[in-house]
This record gives structure tokens, sequence and C-alpha cells, in this order.
């Protein structure tokens, strides 16, 4: 903040034409402190602005050699050699100090040239600028200061005026001395060279210093009199500023001669304000306000001198007849003289200087004199107003300040003169009433407007000043009144909006008056009355003798009372005092001006009783082009005047508007070629008839053939657009498109006649558009003017291109859409491409030749061709026109600037990069619409190709950023560079950086991030700022630069206060919307939170690119500072979840809307999102008219309110979606963190508070509240992890708050199930309850947790049953069904089964089903769907009363009744391990009913009914996944699948204990099986080989922990530590072999056997295939060597894993299981042994075995080889089991045993 208390260095070289510019546009730029600052070092430059540096005259000798100056102390300037060199000429050249000089050439390649400068007179024609720019500065100091408010632009001007005029004389007195200087100030000898130059120079300065002369004389009507009378006497000296020094040498020039009328006229005003003619007009409280009229003295001193400068004004003939005298003296006198009468006029007798010479009063001679014929008054107040300093451009508003004090002064004077003396007695009133025409209509619209209130509020209500009105003698003169009328309104297109801010209306007085006339003049026959007497000035009062009918039906009744006003011939002019409206008369002179009849269809007679008189009778001329003109005002949409009028107009053909369309066209079709003004007029009249009733005046249009029929034949349009052509001054062309423009406006109500719309569109496209660029102008600016219309009416209809449906297209849209898109070449888009291309150059030139008004028109037709070819843009996106076809085309086509030739988007970048382009902003924009509305195309063309050096165009444009510009060009710049790098990656580079340290733009954007103070008042700024740094941030190319910004922990620490700092509360819709700076509080709000959302989107970005084995960033720590601390994140999370909408605002605006006859739909912006600017103009950019013009504020104030409104509302969505992004990211770091946790259910509670409390309804607040909950899912998945321990208060109050979140009656959550369009508002709801439930599972039911559940579990089984049906019938995502089966598996694990009642009421179930049932298979995938509905029933499965709703309903016949069922029963399924695959869906199915089957209390009968038969029609399935040898790979799919159908058997089994069938068909295939297993396991080196990878990741793992394997001397492959994918697929094995063993165990009804409750059963025994030789092919030799096998892993397992404690276990199992089993069938075995042989041999083999011999199993008897076996079998167990190192129950092992020990005792006896 150092730059507030002292200037730096470069603060002093500012030049002067940019301090201007700031006060011309206050608040623009500069930060006041600063200003102030540089306005005081200036100060002693501004108490003489005619004088813009010190003299030369005390410079130091060695000055130019210094290589520094110093403009103030303690500061340096540095300054090099050449521009040194050029000062000392600039010096030598002007005669300023030398360091005056240096510091103008360093400013000057500072702020200019850009570099240094070289050429001197370019230098000069830059310091004549700055001289300039001095005087500008004082006035406009002047105005500032005198403005109303306390704003701080006014309070610093007002300082600066303080100390640049202590004391208003002396300052006028130096003011005055300053021009004379300069007046007679001759060219020295180094100015001869640029002779004209020097002496324009000189002219435009006096102009300046007259201008600051004029207005403080005007501002300071109390001044000493000798300021007042030195003025008047040296002015008049000097002839009114018209003796020059240099005459002779700028005499020639057209440019000078103008600035010495300028400066003469500036005179005489100045003249007639010093003689006070303001203080006599218009006194106030104080009569005498003015010194000069309260010195006798001074009156007389003055007095003898103007008589004396006036004496050769004597009245006299006039020099020729009629009209206004061509000759009269070269000098305003006549003016002045008229003053000085005036001022003498109103003394008192006792100062009135006495008489010279003359008969009367001193008044009267002077009056006479300025009156006379000879003298020209008239003439020459009509040449002031006609003339350089107070006409202005028709192109433009005029930005002089002082237009309208100017003209106040000569109002003054007329003023004067009428209430002086008597109209009639002037011998020129008709040039009087032209003069005041002229000074009421040919300044600028606000001028104008300002003075004609002033009129009726300050002299109307005076009888001697309404003169003008009521003497006006109508209707004998029927232009006069209406004329005068009209310029007294003060209406134009321009002002018409500003004239509805005026508490007086002037046009409404015009009405008014014009309504209520209290007199007629006319011609009457002396026998039509009769003499009454004489009034007190001799004129004869009369009496009618008869009834005088008017024209239009208005009686004159006898007995009438008038005064006759002049004796003519046989009628006399007599003025009859009747009040009538003056409508009725003017459009009967009207009609009969332009060949129509009278309406009444009569012709003038005369009768005994009454007169009828005609239009002709009247005597009057001229009638039509006045009456247009008023009609013309009048009609404007302004305050209900028009509605009003025309109840007044006679109807024709039942309505009014008849009547006037009658006229209109009649005199258009009688038009001539020079008659302009005519067509014009009629144009505006049938302009404003639109907007009142379009749907009478487009019949008409359509019925008169006025645009003739599209492709057939032209209208009368064409016709008056050929004769403005030829003319070259096309006004009636702009009118017509005025015509048009307002027939697309009423397109906005219900009112349309596509026919005439379509014809008036295709017209202006034929008549105009294409031709246009040819035609002749009379002036060249003309051209831009209409095509600046042209532009506005095409983008008006694009812009808005469908009716309210937002779908059907308009016809206006239609026919536009055809000729710019459908058809279109590359020469319908040449105008646009001109404009572009050479426009902005155009406006350079003439703002540089200070064509003003002419400069901004040209700048107002390039911005409109910008925003029709924007427009142009958006409409072929939504026509889906290609990248490579017109418009976007046409960026690629060809432009010549500077001489080369480049593709038209480098030109535009071009020129958005000039620093003199004055349309940077729409170029940037355009650009970027460009970009986005590509952006999706995969034809887009190449910004990077089309430009010939991309990096050069982007730094152009980096450069920019530096700029300290307004804030909408900064805002638009940035967000440029952000659409680039999100396009165009081939110039993204430039854009970003290139470099490892941060570069241009980037690093000028961390910087400024980096302080964000510095975006305090332009939050606008800040965003887009924010917006470019995401960009360049998830850039995929990220260069070298984005891991500089990501360690840059100053620009984080600004990014998270940004993220985190609350934006001040927004004013009240209700309490504050008619304050002044409401909008842009609203606004500020508005981009302020959309910073907000940028910056929390940044950091959501980089915690999402933060990788785990990255080091934790600034951004993470900070992030998770504000989520371990409650307070903070509350306060966060209420701030993001905050809602702006107003749905009752919203209503109550759209009903306003709606009563005004507005489609408020029809004005919805097309622009892209992110195109759209807060404001007033965000969501509908539209300008409707109102049906009632007394609507028109009430439309406009709705539309504003919804925009802002909208405006606040998506910006605090914008914020709600960043935070829950960032919420998002942040999941995975909180995630097992107590604190975090704790923190996040406090900020869960707060969110669940506000969605809870949410009762707004709307299509808004729906997606605001999917936002919401979106956030609270993300909040309690990390307050509810399952290691987190949470205090059952919060979750009390949480399980409430989600109770009524899916209550609410505004937004139930399974509405967006049965309308999927809108927001999915269930997909949070059910995350939520996810998370819930398994929390709640743990907790004792309660009643209120109860109704939770209840309530959540409604909705959780109607979404999965509204999401089974859309998928069965095709329009539902498989997505939604997957969402409700997690929530419903916890709900299933609740302590409650209040859910149950609701699935019996549910279709659930048996959609489920029949979605089962029509499963396809194509192309190797069951449909998507598919793995919702197996874990839908898996869910309900492990619930035993759900699962026999399953069971009973038919699943099992469902599961073997579809297309995979099929693939099963031939055995085609194969292992694989795509989500949607055929194998995994049968994996799924198998674990569906093995789940049942655990589930079911009694499965004995569905095992058999249901499940069996499956089991049969699968089998081929079975056996060949069962079939896995060691040889084979063994992927995890494949042994995934083994262990579901092992599992199923064993669940079988389980379910119906020993079957001899299932026995014998399970044991085929698990048997060898087994042996595989057995030989896998005994042979680890071969079955590491086998594993089979599943992902990528996997193999690379599995990689290494072959070469781990390799490297051992001794394989372990159950370790997990070192070999985790080797020992997972071992310990699957392990379970595999174990299940088999209890699955045999079941169907072998082994316990039974061992305890005796079944009996011995050869069925039961588990027998091969094939003859077993030896004990280790044998099964019961298997299943020992898997006892063996288990004590052997046992052995070789960890338990400090959780994965080696839980295979430990199985290994217990593995051998329980095992021990069983063998126990049990060697006891069968046994019981089923054939008969003995004998006794002798039964003796030896026992004597063998109890030697422990073997007994050979190939020898003896059959008997005697089984018995031998199993004795050998018994043995192996025997030791197996009680070996050293078995596992498993010991007990178990010792019962076994003893259990075979009897058995076989049983056996032996």
């Amino acid at each position: 903040m150092a730059a507030a208390t002292r200037l730096q260095a470069e603060d002093y070289l500012w030049p002067l034409t940019t301090l201007r510019d700031t006060l011309l546009n206050p608040g623009a730029t500069l930060p006041s402190p600063k200003l102030r600052l540089i306005f005081t070092h200036h100060i002693d430059r501004l108490r003489t602005p005619w004088r813009r540096a010190k003299s030369g005259s005390k410079d130091g000798p060695n000055v130019f050699s210094q290589p520094t100056v110093s403009p103030a102390p303690g500061v340096q300037v540095d300054i090099d050699e050449p521009s040194r060199a050029l000062a000392s000429k600039l010096a030598e050249c002007t005669g300023i100090a030398g360091a005056e000089a240096c510091l103008l050439v360093k400013s000057y390649t500072t702020y200019v040239q850009d570099g240094s400068a070289t050429e001197l007179d370019a230098l000069l024609v830059w310091y004549s600028e700055e001289c300039l720019a001095l005087a500008q500065i004082a006035l406009e100091i002047l105005h500032l200061a005198a403005q109303a408010g306390d704003s701080e632009w006014v309070k610093l001007a007002q300082d600066i005026r303080e100390e640049m005029m202590p004391d208003a004389a002396e300052y006028m007195e130096g003011l005055f001395k300053g021009w004379a200087g300069l007046a007679q100030q001759g060219l020295g000898e180094k100015q001869a060279r640029h002779a004209l130059f020097w002496s324009s120079h000189q002219l435009r300065l006096q102009s300046a210093v007259l201008e600051i002369l004029f207005l403080v004389l005007y501002q300071t009507p109390e001044r000493p009199i000798l300021i007042s009378e030195g003025l008047v006497r040296g002015f008049m000296a000097s002839s009114f500023a018209t003796e020059q020094a240099n005459r002779d040498v700028w005499e020639s020039d057209t440019e000078c001669q103008r600035l010495s009328v300028r400066i003469r006229d500036l005179a005489l005003l100045i003249v007639l304000d010093a003689i006070g003619i303001g203080g006599i007009v218009e006194p106030g409280e104080n009569e005498l306000v003015s010194a000069l009229r309260n010195s006798k003295d001074a009156i007389l001193s003055l007095h003898l001198f103007i008589n004396d400068q006036t004496s050769g004004l004597s009245p006299g003939p006039a020099s020729s007849e009629g009209g206004m005298a061509p000759v009269f003296p070269m000098t305003p006198l006549p003016a002045v003289s008229l003053a000085w009468a005036i001022l003498l006029h109103s003394l008192p007798p006792d100062r009135m200087p006495p008489n010279t010479g003359y008969e009367g009063q001193a008044y009267q001679e002077m009056a006479a004199r300025s009156l006379a014929e000879s003298s020209g008054l008239f003439p020459w107040l009509g040449e002031i107003l006609t003339g350089p300093l107070l006409s202005v451009s028709p192109l433009g508003a005029s930005r002089d300040r002082n237009e309208t004090s100017r003209r106040k002064v000569l109002k003054d004077l007329l003023i004067g003169l009428v209430s002086m003396m008597r109209l009639s007695n002037l011998p020129d009133r008709a040039d009087l009433y032209n003069v005041w025409d002229m000074l009421f209509s040919t300044g600028s619209p606000s001028t104008s407007l300002a003075l004609s209130a002033d009129y009726w509020v300050a002299d109307h209500p005076q009888p001697l000043r309404r003169a003008l009105l009521d003497e006006s003698r109508y209707p004998y003169d029927p232009a006069l009144l209406p004329n005068i009328l009209t310029s007294l309104s003060g209406i134009t297109d321009e002002n018409a909006a500003e004239a509805e801010l005026f508490d007086v209306r002037p046009i409404q007085r015009v009405a008014e008056y014009f309504s209520n006339l209290e007199a007629v003049v006319i011609p009457t026959e002396t026998g039509w009355y009769r003499f009454l007497n004489k009034d007190a000035e001799g004129r004869m009062l009369v009496e009618a003798a008869r009834d005088l009918v008017l024209p239009g039906g208005k009686v004159v009744h006898a007995g009438s009372q008038g005064v006759v006003l002049e004796e003519k011939g046989a009628r006399h002019l007599v003025t009859w005092q009747i009040p009538l409206p003056g409508w009725t008369i003017m459009i009967e002179v009207m009609r009969a001006a332009s060949g129509l009849r009278d309406l009444n269809q009569r012709d003038a007679a005369v009768s005994d009783n009454c007169v009828c008189l005609s239009v002709a009778d009247l005597g009057g001329k001229g009638g039509l082009l006045a009456g247009l003109r008023l009609l013309s005002c009048v009609l404007k949409p302004i305050g209900g005047i028009a509605a009003r009028l025309l109840t007044l107009i006679p109807p024709t053909g039942g309505h009014a508007v008849y009547t006037i369309l009658e006229i209109v066209f009649q005199t258009l079709q009688q038009i001539e070629a020079d008659d302009y003004i005519a067509a014009t007029l009629s144009l505006d009249i049938l302009t404003s008839l639109l907007h009142f009733h379009p749907s009478l005046v487009s019949a008409a249009i359509r019925s008169t053939g006025f645009f003739g029929v599209p492709g057939r034949k032209r209208g009368l349009a064409y016709s008056l657009v050929h004769a403005d052509s030829a003319r070259g001054t096309h006004e009636i062309t702009a009118s017509l498109h005025c015509v048009v423009s307002a027939m697309v406006a009423c397109s906005f109500q219900d009112q349309e006649d596509d026919a005439s719309l379509r014809a008036a569109v295709h017209h202006t496209f034929a008549d105009a558009w294409s031709m246009f660029a040819g035609w002749r102008y009379a002036e060249p600016t003309r051209k831009y003017v209409l095509a600046s219309r042209l532009c506005e009416l095409y983008e008006t209809i694009l812009s808005h291109p469908t009716e309210a449906d937002g779908i059907t297209l308009t016809a206006a849209a239609q026919a536009t859409i055809e000729v710019f898109i459908t058809s279109a070449s590359t020469i319908t888009y040449r105008p646009i491409v001109e404009l572009l291309v050479q426009g902005p150059a155009v406006a350079q030139r003439m703002a540089a030749n200070h064509q003003v008004g002419e400069a901004a028109a040209v700048t107002r037709a390039v911005e409109a061709a910008i925003n029709l070819l924007s427009a142009l843009l958006r409409v072929s996106i939504k026509s889906g026109v290609s990248a490579a076809n017109l418009p976007f085309s046409l960026f690629s086509a060809t432009s010549v600037v500077d001489g080369e030739k480049v593709s038209l988007v480098e030109a535009i970048l071009h020129l958005a990069v000039s620093p003199s382009t004055s349309v940077r902003t729409p170029l940037l924009k355009l650009v970027r619409t460009f970009l986005n509305s590509t952006a999706l195309d995969p034809r887009k063309p190449s910004l990077a190709g089309l430009l010939r050096n991309a990096d050069t165009t982007c730094a152009q444009l980096s450069r920019l950023a530096a700029e300290d510009a307004a804030p909408e060009q900064r805002a638009a710049l940035w967000d440029l560079l952000a659409t680039i790098i999100s396009t165009q990656p081939g110039c993204a580079p430039a854009c970003i950086g290139l470099e490892s340290a941060l570069a241009a733009p980037l690093d000028l954007a961390v910087t400024q991030l980096s302080a964000p103070e510095t975006f305090d008042d332009i939050p606008q700024v800040l965003s887009s700022a924010l917006a470019f740094c995401h960009a360049a941030l998830i850039f995929p190319s990220a260069t070298s630069t984005i891991p500089t910004l990501r360690t840059n922990k100053p620009f984080w620490k600004a990014i998270y206060d940004i993220a985190s700092t609350s934006v001040p509360t927004p004013p009240t819709f209700q309490l504050s919307i008619h304050t002044p700076d409401f909008a842009a509080r609203i606004t500020s709000y508005a981009y302020a939170t959309q910073a907000r959302a940028n910056a929390a989107a940044l950091l959501a970005t980089e915690l999402q690119l933060l990788g785990d084995d990255e080091e934790k960033s600034e951004a993470l720590d900070l992030i998770m500072g504000t989520w371990r601390n409650g307070e903070r994140l509350a306060e966060m999370v209420g701030k993001a979840t905050h809602s702006s909408c107003e749905p009752e605002l919203q209503a109550r605006e759209g009903k306003r809307l709606e009563v005004a006859g507005i489609r408020v739909e029809r004005s919805r912006s097309t622009r892209m999102l992110c195109e759209r600017d807060y404001g007033i103009a965000f969501l509908y950019d539209g300008n409707p008219q109102a049906r009632d013009p007394d609507h028109q504020p009430v439309v406009n104030l709705a539309l504003d309110t919804l925009n802002l409104n909208w405006s606040m509302l998506e910006a605090d969505i914008a914020l709600t979606r960043a935070f829950r992004s960032l919420a998002d990211n942040v999941a995975s770091w909180a995630e097992g963190d107590p604190l975090a946790a704790k923190t996040a259910l406090r900020a869960a509670a707060v969110v669940g508070e506000i969605t809870a409390d949410e009762r707004r309804s709307g299509d808004a607040m729906r997606g605001v509240h999917f936002e919401r909950l979106s956030i609270l899912a993300v909040l309690l998945q990390i307050a509810l992890a399952e290691d987190v321990q949470v205090d059952s208060a919060p979750l009390d109050t949480i399980s409430a708050q989600v109770r009524t979140i899916i209550e609410n009656p505004e937004f139930p959550p399974i509405l967006s199930m049965r309308q999927p369009e809108l927001p999915p508002i269930h997909r949070p709801t059910l995350d939520i309850l996810q998370s819930l439930f398994a929390r709640l599972a743990a907790r004792p039911m309660t009643i209120s947790i109860e109704n939770t559940v209840e309530v959540g579990g409604s909705f959780i089984l109607e979404a999965a049953d509204l999401a089974l049906d859309s998928v069965r019938r095709g329009t539902g995502a498989p997505s939604d069904l997957a969402l409700t089966t997690t929530p419903l598996c916890e709900m299933i694990g609740l302590k409650t089964t209040v859910w149950l009642d609701k699935l019996a009421s549910s279709n659930l179930i048996q959609r489920s089903l029949e979605l089962v049932n029509r499963v396809r298979i194509q192309s190797g995938n069951v449909p998507a769907y598919l793995p919702s509905v197996l874990l839908l029933h898996l869910a309900l499965a492990n619930h035993p009363r759900a699962a026999e709703k399953l069971a009973v309903s038919g699943i099992l016949p469902a599961y073997g009744d579809n297309a995979i069922a099929t693939e099963a029963e031939y055995g085609r399924i194969t292992p694989d391990v795509g989500e949607y695959s055929v194998h995994s869906a049968w994996c799924g199915m198998l674990l569906v009913v093995k789940t049942l089957l655990a589930s079911l209390p009694d499965t004995a009968s569905f095992v058999r009914s249901d499940v069996i038969p499956f089991v049969r029609l699968t089998t081929f399935q079975t056996i060949k996944n069962l079939s896995w040898d060691a040889d084979s790979p063994l992927s995890l799919p494949a042994i995934q699948e083994m262990s579901s159908t092992i599992e199923l058997f064993h669940a079988i089994s389980t379910s119906i204990g020993a079957n001899i069938t299932l026995l014998s068909d399970f044991s085929s295939a698990a048997l060898p099986l087994l042996v595989s297993i057995r030989f896998a396991l005994n042979h680890p080196r071969l079955l590491s080989a086998q594993i089979a990878p599943s992902t990528e990741e996997e193999q690379a793992a599995l990689h290494k922990e072959l070469e781990h394997v390799e490297a051992q001397q001794e394989v372990v492959l159950v370790d997990f530590a070192k070999t985790p994918i080797l020992g997972s697929r071992t310990a699957d094995l392990v379970k595999a072999a174990r299940t088999v063993l209890l699955t045999l165990v079941g169907f072998s009804g082994a316990w039974d056997v061992m305890t005796g409750q079944r009996d011995a059963d050869e069925g039961l025994v588990i027998i091969t295939e094939e003859e077993v030789n030896s004990a280790s092919a044998d099964p019961v030799g298997i299943i020992n060597d898997f006892q063996s096998l288990a004590n052997t892993l046992s052995d070789q397992i960890s338990a400090t894993t959780d994965e080696g404690t839980v295979l430990l276990r199985v290994c217990h199992q593995l051998a329980e299981a095992g021990s069983l089993l063998s126990a049990s069938q060697i006891l069968l075995r046994r019981a089923v042994l054939p008969e003995r042989q004998d006794e002798d041999s039964i003796m030896r083999d026992d004597e063998k075995v109890g030697k422990g011999g073997r007994v050979s199993i190939g020898s003896g008897s059959e008997r005697d080889r089984a018995e031998g076996l199993l004795r050998e079998l018994e043995g192996d167990w025997r030791a197996i089991s009680n070996g050293a190192g078995a596992v498993g129950d010991r007990a178990l092992g010792r019962w076994l045993e003893e259990g075979l020990e009897r058995a076989f005792e049983d056996v032996q006896e």
C-alpha cells in the first residue's frame, strides 16, 4: 500500500490523456489514493491549463547530459541517450523546460510508443494532445465537483477544485488572460516549419480554455462586477475572439475555420452569461443575484459601451424580401443587444440608464436594434445552434458536458425575449419558431430532454413564457405548433428510456397540451361573426353568428367569443376561445395533405345555421410533415401516452390505428426521391404502433404487401431502399430496419405474424444485407450505422431463436438460419469480416481526427458484428453444423492484416492485442466462443495451425494480463487463456509456460493470486484467474511448470484462504432492490462466491493429482487442518451448502411478466454457461417489450430481479459442487483418521439440518438438494467408517435428519427413480443409508432408529423394485440397481425386521427372477444388470425369512431356465475375469444357492425339489470345473468357481445328510480333484509355475514372487509376507480340499457311522472307478495324505498375519475332516468286507499286521487283498493321527481310534 502514500517514479510518467480518460470514466482504473497524489503533483499546471509545461529559461546547462531527471524531490527517472536527444529537440521546438521535455519523452516511450521514439513529428502530435488533456482535466474536475452526492470521485474532484481554484474570480481572470495570450501569440522561428499544425494547436487550446472559463462563469452566478464587465468588454473588443494573430496561416483550412467559429460562439455565450441572462430569467430566491444588476454605475458604463458597439444595428428595412435575411453583420452583436435589452427591461426605474438621444426607454431601443430584420438576430442564433459548438453528430451521443448549459443560456435569451414583448409585434415570428425548434431538437438526446423538462417546469406555467405555444395560430398555421411541441418533447429513440426517469415527462406535457387546446385560429368571413367590442390593446372582440364546423367534426358554436388577430381580404384571422383536442384537426390536415378524403366523406358547405369548413378553408400548408413529426414523437412507448392518444383519434375501420396506418402507407407510396424525412417519420410511426398493436399492424403490413412475397415479388420496402441508396443518406433504410426490429420484438409476445415476419427478414437480407456494402454513402460513417442495425437485428433473432418450449424455431429464426447457415456462402459473411478486420482501424483514425461520434458509431458496428458472429456460432452448435463448415470455417479463411495474409482468427487476435483497439473485450470473448463451440467436434481446427506463430500470439495475450485494465477486459483475457488450454492442446504450453520456473501468464496469475487483496474490488478477475490456474493444473500434457506450481506454498495458502473466506452477505431483494448499487453488490457477491468455488475446485484437483507415493502437499496439509477443526469445517460446510434461491420471488416476478404479456422463456439466453456474465443479463438477456408501455419498467425490473437472483443461485451451486468435489477427494485421505471422522460427523449434522429443514421447491432447489445430499454422503462415509468410534447422540441426530430428508414432500428421493430426467437424488440417499445402516447394525434398536429403518427400508425396497422394473422395460440404468443392493445388504444385517412387511408387498423378487429368465448372452457377456440382480438375491438370501420368500418364489427354476444355465448344461462356461462375463454370473448364481441353503431353516425338501435338479442340469459344468489337474494353469476365476461348486455340494450335504447317489456322483469328480490338489501341494515349484495372473499388476507382482521362489532351496508357498499371491492361491486349494472332505463326510454319513446311528451300507463307501492297487491310490489313502499335508503346512504357516491364522484354522479343519472321513470309511469297508475264506489265513494276516509287516495287495483272495489294503490304510491313519506333528482336535482323534477298535473287535468276534 506504499503507492497510496508516496508516488513511485513510474507514476510521474502517467500521460495526462490517461488521467483525463480516468475522469471521464470514474472508477475505471486507478485507485483514488494514488490518483489524488498524481493530481496534487499536477496542481500548478491545473491552475494555468493554457500552459502545459514550464518555460525553459531556467534550465541548467547540463540538463540533457544527465542520465536521470527528478520529477519530485527524492525521485529519479532514468533517461537514455536517444530520449535525451529527442527531448532536446522537443524543448527547442516548444520552448518548454528541458526536464519537462525529458519526462514527456520518457512518458511517450513508456506508454505510447512502447520502446523508443525517433520521429519528432509523432512526438509533437502527442505533446499537443497532452496540452489539450490538461485543460480537459481541469474541465472534468469542475464537472465532477459540481455533481450531487458524496461519492469518492465527487469528493476527490471537490478537493482538487479547492486547490486548483481557491478564488473563482482570480481563476477566471487568469483564464481570460491566458486565452488572450494564446490568441495574440505568433509562431516562433522553430514552429514555422509546421505553421498550420501549431496554429491549429493554438486554436484547440483556446477553445479548451474558453470551455473552462464558460463553465466557471456559469457555476459562479455571484461574481464580482469587474469580472462580468471585464469579460463583456474584453470579448466584444476582440470582436468575439475573432481577432487572431495567426489567421493568415489557417484562414484557408477547413478545420481551423471550424475551430475559429467555435471560439467565436463560445465568446458570445460567455458575454451573454456575463450579462447575467440566467439570473434575470430564473432569479431563484434572490431576484438580484447578479451584482451587475445592483450597480447603477456599472450598468451605465456597460450601457454606454454596448450602445456604442451596437450603434450599427439601427432599425431599418431588410436587405431582401421574405424569409431570413441573407446578409447580416460579421459579429453576433444582435444577440448581445437583445440580452442587454432584457437586462434593462428587468431593472427598476431608478437604475435605468438615461436616454441617449432616442425616444422611449433604453431597453426598447436596444430591443429594436436586435430585432430589426437587417440585424439578422435569428439567423445568427440559427448559425450558432447548427455550428460546430452546439451541433451534435447524429451518429452518437455527445460527450460534451457543457452542451446543456450552453443551450440553457440561449434558451434564457429567447425566454427573455418572449417575456419582454408580444409575439404579434415580431416582424419575423416564423424565424423565432425555427430557432426555438432548433434549440430543443438539434442537441444531444440527453440535453434535449433536460432542456424540455426545464421548460415545462420553469417556463410553461407562466403565461408570458407560454406565448410561444398559445400564439402559434393553430390550425391556421398547421406546422408551427406541432413542430414546436415535437421539439419540446425532448424525445428521441436514444433517450426514450432516460425519459422514464424524469419526474416531469415532457412528452406527457406535450400530449396534454395538444389534447386540450384552449383556442383555435381560423380564417373567418365577416358574415360569420358579429362585432362586440374592443379589448385593452385595441383588438376587436367578436361573437360567432353561426356554428363553424371544423374538419374532424368539432364545432365553434354560435355565440362563442373570439378576437380578430388580422384583417386580410374577405376573411379575417380570428382566434376562437373554445377547448378542443388538436388531434382530430391534425389528422384531417394530414389526410388532406396526403391526398386522402375527409373521414366524414363530405365537402365544405355553408347553410343558414352552420358553416362546414374543409382543410382547404383553413388556409395553412405544411401540416403533413409537422403532423408526422408530432405523431412520431407522442407514439413512443413512454408512460402510456400513446394508448390514451389513440382514444382521441377518430377511428377508421373500427380502430384509430387504421386511421394512422392509412396516412402512413399513403405517405410512403407518394414519397419522392428527395423527401426522405416524411418517409423516415412514417416508418418511425409504424415502428411505434407495432409496440401497441402488433397484430393489427402486422396484418396491415402483410395485406399491403409492404415487404413483398419472398421469391415472387418485391414490395414497397424495396422501392424505398432503392431510392434511399441512390441518394446515399440511407435514413429510410435505417428506419425500415427499425420496423423489422420492432416486428421481431413483438414476436416475444403472443402476437406473431409468421408470414409478414418471414417477408421482413427476407427483405432485410436480400435488399439490404447483400447490397449495402456496395452502396454509395454521402457520409462514410453511415455505412457503419447501417451495418450496426443489420447486425443487431440478426443478433436479436439468433440470440433467442426458439419459442417458449425451447425447441420450435421462430419464423424469424428459420428465415435467418436459412440464409446465414443452411444456404450460406463465404460472400454471406463478407460484411462481418470487413467490419472485424477494417472497422477498428477506421474507428481509430476517426478518434484521432476528433470525430468522437463517428468513431463511436464504427465501434458500435464492430461490436454488433462480433455479437452476431457469436450468436451464429451458438446457433450452429444447436443445429449440428460441423466445425469444418460455415460459420466455423470462417475463422480459417484468409484475411489481410498489415499487408500480410493471415487467418481470420489471427486477425482478430491481432486486433485484440493492439494497444489502440476499443473493442478488445468483445474480440477476446468472440475467440473464446469460437473455441468453446468447436471444442467437442472431432473436426475442429487447430488454433496452432491457424496462427503463424502460436507462441508469439500467446505471449502477446500474456502481456495483456499485466495491464491495469478494466475488470471485464482482464476477466475476458483470463477466460480466453483458460479456454485455449482446455480446448487447444497445441497452444496450451505457450499459455502455461515452457520452463521449469513459472512463466507468464501463469507467473502473473500466481503472483496476483498470492496476494489476493489485489482483487478485493474485482472478484470477477479473481474468479477468472483462478479458472485459468485450474485449467493449467489439469492440462493433460502438463509442462515442467506445473510441478513448480504445485510446490508453491504461498500460492496454495492464498488459494486456501480464498476458498475458506466467507463472502459478505448480499443485500436482500425485499429491502434493498431499489438502492443504486443493488445490482453491483449482487454481482460482486456472485463473482466472489464463484471465486471461492474456483479456489475449492483448484484444491480438489490438487488432492486428486496427489499420488500415494508423493510427499504431502501444502494444499493437503491446509485442507486436513480444516478437516480436523470441527468449528471451521462446520462453518465452511454451512457456507458451501447455502442457496440464494427464492422460488416465491421468481414466481412473483414471473407472474408480473406474464401479466405484461411477456413470455419470459423466449428471453432465455442461448449463451453457453461458461460465457455468461453474472448480473442483470445472466439468464434472460432479451429485451422484451410489454404490451402496455406503462408496464415496461415493471418488466425491466422483473427481468433484472430474476437475473440477479439466478446469478446468486448459480454461484452458490458452483460453490456447492466444488465443495462436493473437494470432499470426494479429501475422503481418501481422511478415512481412518479419528479426529477427521469426528469433525466430519459434526459437519454432517450441519448439512443434515440444512437439508432436512429445506422446504423450497423447484428444479433449481432439486439440484441443490442433490449436491447437499452428495456432500452429506461423503461426510458420513468418513465419519461412520468401520474402524471409527461414534457416539450415540450425534448418530441419533443424523438418523432423525435422514428420516426427515427421505420424508421431505418437496424432494422425495424416490421421485428421481420414477423420473430419470431429474437430478438423481436417490443415489446419494442410498449411499447415506448404506453408511448409516452399517453403523446401526451393532447398536440396539430404539423407536427412533426403527422409524428411520422403516422409512429408509421402504425407500430402498421401492427403489430396488423401480430399478428392476425400469431395467425390465429397458428404460433404466443398471447402476441404479447396483446402488440399491449395498444398502439392502446393510439393512438385512440390522436387528430389526420392520422392512420385511414392505418386502412382502413389493414385486421385488418376482421382477428380479423375471430378469434372470430373460438373460441373453451377447459377445460372451451377460446383461449389465445381472450382477446387481444376483447381489440382490444374495442380500435377501442372507436373511432366513427373506430367503424363504426367495425359495418359494422359484429362484432355482429361474436359475435353471436361462441362457447361463444352458451354457452350464453343456459345460461351455470358461473362467473369465470380466465383470459381466458368463463365468462371473455363474459363480454368482452358485453363491446365491449356497447362501440360500445356509439361511433356510429346513432345506431338505427344497434341496430335493429344487437344488438337486439344478445341480443335475449343470452336471457337465460341475465335472468340467472339478476336473482340474496339476499340470493345468490355475487362474483366480477357475479356483473361485471350483470353490463355489464345492461349497454348494457341501451345503447340499449339510441339508440332506448321507446320500448314496450324490456321494457317488460327487466322489467321482472330487477324488480326481483331490489327487490333483495333493500332487500340486506336494510339488510347490510346479504349482507356482501353474498359477495364472488375472491382471497386469498381479502379473508383475507374481513375477517377483516366482523369482523369490526360484532362489529358495526349500519352497514354502504359504509365506504370505513374501509371496502373497502364491500363498493366496495355495490357501484356496487347501480350502477347496477341506470343503471336499467335509462334503464327503456329509454325503457318506461319516459321523453317524462312527456314532453307530447309521448301519453300515456298502453304498456309503467311497470308491473309485478304476481298480486300486496301492494305498496311495485308494480314496482313504488320498484322504490320509491330506491329513499329512495339513500337518506339514501347519508347520510352514506363520500366524503373524491374518491370512496365516485363517489358513492354520483351515488346516486343522482339513486334518479333522480327513481323520473323520478316513475312520468312517475304514469302518464301513471293514463292515462290508467279503466273506473270510479260513481262520488260519486270518490269524496269519493278524500276526503280520501286529509285527508291522504289510500284506501283499496283489496276492491272496479278494477278501485278503481288501482286508490287507484296509489294514494298511488303518495303519497309515493311526500313524498320521498319532504322529508328533498331527494337528486338529486330539480328543477327536482318540475318539475315532476308540471307535475303530470297537468296530474291529466286533468284526473279529
